[in-house]
C-alpha cells in the first residue's frame, strides 16, 4: 500500500501487532490488555491490488481504550479478503468514536466485505451532543463488479453520518446494512442518523438485502437499489423513521425471505421499482405507528402474499400493479390498523384455498381498493372486509364487454333473460367457498363487475352494514348450505343482503340489469333479494331492470324491525315464477317488532313502479307495516305495475292476492295505489287489512284494472272481490284494546270488470271503533253507519260495480263510523 497521514496521540499504552504487507494492509489491535487515549487519523491513502490476502484494513478496540477515529479519502482499497473492518469488541468498556469518514473508494475486487463498522459513534466532536460526521462520496465495488462479500454493514452503532453520495455494490451478501441503537436524537447524543444525498446513490446486492436498517433515522434516497438472490430478506427498514425514496429503476427480486420489509416505524418511503417473489411474501409491512409508504412499480408473487399487519397511524399505497397468484396462501392481507389504496387497472389476485382478499379493521384510503379480477377456489372465503372505515371501498372491474352474468334483453318490463358467459366473467371467480364467498361487514362502496361467485356450501355475497353496493354483469350461481337459505347472491341463486347494525349506518344498495334466478329444484332456497333492516339502520336499495325467477321465498323482501329506516325504489323489474315448490315468487315490504319491545319505531319509503309479476303462489305483492308503536311511518306508491297475464290461469298468484296491504299496531301506513293493472289472480285483487291497533292508514287508490279474476282454485273456488278492506279486527289486540284505527280511503276511477266475485266488486268493512273517511262522502242525515250509501258512494266513483258495505256502531266511542272528509294524506 501507498501510504498517505497515519498519526497516534495521546495513548497510555498500547501494544500494537503490525501485519506484513503480504498478509493484512493495515492491522491495528487495541487487545484487552489496551487502556488510555488514543487519536487516529488515516487518510489519503491507496492499496495495490494483489498485494493483501489479509484485510485491507483491520482494527480491533478490545481493551479500554477511547479511541478517535478519522478514516477518510483512501483510495482503491483492495483485498483478497475483507477492505474495512473496525471493530470494537465491547469486551472492555472502550469506547471507538468515528471522528471521520469521508470520501473512501474499496474496489470491487476485494474478495470479502467492503466496509464493516461494529460498536462505534459516528460524532465529528465526542461528547455531548451529536456533531454530524461528512461521509463525503463513497463507494463501495462497482456496477458489474461488486465487492466479494457485504457492501457496507455498520452494527451496533450510534451517531450521525451524512453522505453527499454513497454507491454500493455487493456480490454476495447484504448492501447497505446498519443495526444500530433507536432513532436519532442529536440534543441527547442517542440513537443513529443516516444521510445520503437525494438522487445521486446506487445501492446493489446479490445474494443478500439491498438495504436493511435496524433502529435509526434515515434520508435515503438513492436513483435505484437492487437485491437479486437474497438468502434472506430483500429489503427492511426495522423500527426506522425518516424517509427513504428510489426510483422506478429499482428491482428486488427472488429474495429467500420476505422481499420487501417496514416494521414497527414512523418513515416515509416511496419505492419506484418492480418486486417479485417466488415462494415468500413480496411485501411485509407491519407494525408501524405513522408515515405513508408509497409502492408504486409493479409487484408480483407466486408463493405467499402481501402482508399488512398492525399499521396503526401508517398509510399504505400500492399503484403500479399487483399480480399476485398465491395458491393456499391469503394474496393480499391486511389486519389490524392503518389505511391502505391499491389503484391502477391491472390489479389481480388469484389463490386456491387461500382467501385472495382479506381486508379487515383497516381502512380503506379515499382512492379505494381497485382490482380487475380477484379469484379463488375452494378458500373458506374469497374476499373478506370487514370493518374499513368511511373513506374508501373496493372495485372489481373486469375488462370486457360481454354477458358475464347474463342480463335483461330490455331495461323495462317485459323482459326476457340472456344466458350469461362464463368466459366473459373477467372480474375473476369465487369458486367453492365453504363459507360465504364474498363477506362484507362494517365496510362500504363495494363495487363488483364480471364476477362469478359459484359453487360455494354458503352465502355466495353476504352483507351486514354495508354503505354502498353495486353488483354488475356477474353470475352468481349455485351457492348455499343445506339447511340455512340465507344468501346474497345476484344470478342462479338467491340474493341477502343483512343490515344488522344497531350503530345508525347506512347501506346505499343498487342493483340493475341483473339475473336472479333460484335453482328450481333445490328445496332449501329462501327469497331472491332479502334486505333486513335492524337496530338504528337506514337501507336504500335500488332495484331496476332485474329480471327474478325461482324463488321460493319471495323475489324481493325487505324487512325492517326496531328502528330501522329503508327508502326502497323497485322499478322495471320482470318477475317470474318456476320454482317447484315456491311459496311467495313475489314482493314484500314488511316491518314489524312485537309488543314486548315497543313496537317497530322507524320509517320505510317505498316506490313500486312499473314492474311486471307472473307466477306468484301467495300473493304477488305485499306491504305490511306490522306491530308498531305510534312513531312508525309507512310511505308508499305501487303504481303502473303489471301483474298477471292475460289468458294464463292464475298467472297473477296460485293461492293469494294481487296486492296486499296491511296496517298494524299505533303506526301510520300512507300509500297511494295507482295505474296498475291485476289478472287472474286466485283470490281479491286487492286485499287491505288493518287491526291490531290504533293508527292511522291514508290509502289512494285510483285508475287501477282487476280483471280476469274467474280462476277456479282449490283454496277458495272462485275469487271473492275485487277490492276488499277489512278495518278492524278484534276487541282484544296484541296491545289489550279494542281496534280503533282512524283510515281515510279513496276510490276512484277503479276498473273492476271482468271477474266472478262471490262478494261483489268491492266490499268495504267498517268494524270495532275504527273510522272510515272517504273524500266527497256524505253520510245521509249524519248517520255514520249508513252502509247503503257507502255501497252507492263506491259504485259512483267506480263505475261499472257492485260493491258492499258493512258498518259497526260502538257505543263506548262516537268517533267510528263512514265520514267525509276532503282528499287523504298522500305519501311524500
Amino acid at each position: 500500500m501507498r501510504h498517505g497521514a497515519v498519526g497516534f496521540g495521546g495513548i497510555d499504552h498500547q501494544r500494537q501487532r503490525p501485519s506484513r504487507c503480504q498478509r493484512r494492509g493495515i492491522d491495528l489491535n487495541l487487545n484487552s490488555g489496551s487502556t488510555g487515549a488514543l487519536t487516529l487519523a488515516f487518510s489519503n491513502n491507496s492499496w495495490i491490488a494483489g498485494t493483501h490476502t489479509g484485510n485491507a484494513f483491520d482494527l480491533l478496540n478490545a481493551g479500554t481504550v477511547t479511541l478517535g477515529l478519522d478514516f477518510s479519502d483512501n483510495t482503491n482499497i483492495v483485498s483478497a479478503a475483507g477492505g474495512v473492518l473496525i471493530n470494537d469488541s465491547n469486551a472492555g468498556g472502550g469506547v471507538t468514536t468515528m471522528t471521520g469518514f469521508a470520501n473512501n473508494t474499496v474496489s470491487g475486487n476485494t474478495v470479502g466485505s467492503g466496509i464493516a463498522v461494529t460498536n462505534a459513534v459516528f460524532d465529528s466532536v465526542a461528547g455531548g451532543a451529536y456533531q454530524q460526521v461528512s461521509g463525503g462520496t463513497t463507494t463501495v465495488g462497482a456496477s458489474g463488479n461488486g465487492v466479494g462479500a457485504t457492501g457496507v454493514v455498520l452494527t451496533t452503532i450510534s451517531g450521525d453520518l451524512s453522505f453527499a453520495d454513497l454507491d454500493i455494490f455487493a456480490s454476495a451478501g447484504a448492501g447497505l446494512r446498519t443495526v444500530s441503537t433507536g432513532v436519532f436524537n442529536a440534543g441527547t447524543g442517542t440513537g443513529f442518523r443516516i444521510v445520503v444525498g437525494a438522487g445521486v446513490a446506487q445501492f446493489e446486492a446479490v445474494g443478500g438485502p439491498v438495504v436493511d436498517i435496524t433502529r435509526a433515522t434515515i434520508d435515503l434516497q438513492p436513483t435505484s437499489i437492487r437485491s437479486t438472490g437474497s438468502a434472506g430478506l430483500g429489503f427492511q427498514l426495522d423500527t426506522v423513521a425518516g424517509t427513504f425514496s428510489t426510483g422506478v429503476a429499482s428491482v428486488i427480486n427472488t429474495a429467500a425471505s420476505q422481499a420487501f420489509v417496514v416494521s414497527g416505524g414512523t418513515a416515509n418511503v416511496s419505492y419506484a421499482g418492480s418486486i417479485a417473489s417466488t415462494t415468500v411474501q413480496p411485501v411485509l409491512i407491519s407494525g408501524n405507528t405513522a408515515g405513508t409508504i408509497n409502492l408504486s412499480g409493479p409487484v408480483s408473487a407466486t408463493g405467499l402474499g402481501v402482508a399488512l399487519n398492525s399499521n396503526t397511524g401508517a398509510t399504505i399505497n400500492f399503484s403500479g400493479g399487483l399480480t399476485l397468484n398465491t395458491g393456499t396462501s391469503t394474496a393480499f392481507n391486511a389486519t389490524g390498523g392503518g389505511t391502505v389504496t391499491v389503484t391502477g387497472a391491472a390489479n389481480t389476485l388469484n389463490t386456491t384455498t387461500g382467501t385472495a382478499l382479506n381486508v379487515a379493521s383497516t381502512t380503506i384510503g379515499a382512492s379505494g381498493l381497485i382490482f380487475r379480477s380477484i379469484s379463488s377456489s375452494g378458500a373458506v372465503n374469497g374476499i373478506v372486509l370487514n370493518t374499513t372505515g368511511a373513506s374508501g371501498g373496493l372495485t372489481v372491474t373486469g375488462n370486457s364487454g360481454g354477458q358475464c352474468g347474463g342480463g335483461v334483453s330490455a331495461p323495462t318490463p317485459p323482459a326476457t333473460i340472456v344466458v350469461p358467459n362464463i368466459a366473459d366473467c373477467t372480474g375473476g371467480s369465487i369458486l367453492a367457498s365453504t363459507n360465504a364467498g364474498i363477506d362484507l361487514i362494517n365496510t362500504r362502496n363495494v363495487s363488483l363487475t364480471r364476477m362469478r361467485i359459484a359453487n360455494g356450501s354458503d352465502d355466495g355475497i353476504r352483507g351486514d352494514r354495508v354503505n354502498g353496493f353495486v353488483l354488475a354483469s356477474s353470475l352468481v350461481e349455485n351457492n348455499g348450505p343445506v339447511v340455512s337459505p340465507t344468501y346474497f347472491n345476484n344470478l342462479d341463486n338467491n340474493v341477502l343482503i343483512r343490515s344488522l347494525d344497531t350503530d345508525g349506518s347506512t347501506l346505499d344498495l343498487t342493483m340493475t340489469g341483473n339475473v336472479i334466478a333460484g335453482n328450481p329444484a333445490n328445496a332449501f332456497m329462501n327469497d331472491g333479494v332479502l334486505i333486513e333492516a335492524a337496530g338504528s339502520s337506514n337501507i336504500n336499495p335500488t332495484v331496476t331492470g332485474n329480471i327474478f325467477s325461482a324463488s321460493k321465498g319471495d323475489h324481493f323482501q325487505l324487512a325492517a324491525t326496531n328502528s330501522g329506516d329503508a327508502d326502497i325504489v323497485l322499478n322495471n323489474n320482470t318477475m317470474l315464477g318456476g320454482h317447484a315448490t315456491a311459496l311467495g315468487q313475489g314482493i314484500t315490504v314488511n316491518a314489524a317488532l312485537g309488543v314486548a319491545f315497543g313496537g317497530y319505531t322507524g320509517t320505510i319509503h317505498y316506490d313500486i313502479n312499473n314492474n311486471h309479476i307472473n307466477g306468484a303462489v301467495l300473493s304477488a305483492m305485499t306491504t305490511n307495516l306490522g306491530t308498531s308503536a305510534g312513531t312508525a311511518r309507512f310511505y308508499g306508491r305501487i303504481r303502473n305495475n303489471v301483474i298477471g297475464t292475460s289468458g294464463q290461469a292464475l298467472s297473477c298468484s296460485a293461492q293469494g292476492y294481487g296486492i296486499a296491504i296491511d296496517a298494524h299496531g299505533n303506526g301510520t301506513h300512507t300509500l297511494s295505489v295507482t295505474n296498475n293493472t291485476l289478472r287472474r289472480c286466485a283470490d281479491r285483487g286487492i286485499g287491505v287489512l288493518v287491526n291490531d291497533g290504533n293508527g292511522a292508514f291514508n290509502l289512494t287508490a285510483t285508475g287501477n284494472t282487476v280483471t280476469e279474476l274467474a280462476d277456479t282454485n282449490a283454496m277458495i273456488g272462485t275469487p271473492r272481490e275485487a277490492i276488499e278492506f277489512t278495518l278492524g279486527s278484534t276487541s282484544t289486540n296484541v296491545f289489550g284494546q279494542i281496534d280503533s284505527h282512524a283510515n281515510c280511503i279513496s276510490l276512484s276511477s277503479n276498473s273492476l270488470t271482468g271477474g266472478a266475485f262471490k262478494n261483489g266488486d268491492i266490499r268495504m268493512r267498517q268494524r270495532l271503533r275504527t273510522s272510515v273517511v272517504l273524500p266527497g262522502y256524505t253520510p245521509p242525515g249524519g248517520n255514520n253507519f249508513d252502509p247503503t250509501s257507502v255501497v252507492t258512494f263506491l259504485q259512483m266513483n267506480n263505475s261499472p260495480a257492485t260493491a258492499t258495505a258493512t258498518a259497526n256502531n260502538d257505543a263506548g266511542v262516537t268517533t267510528d263510523g263512514y265520514y267525509g272528509g276532503g282528499a287523504c294524506a298522500l305519501p311524500p
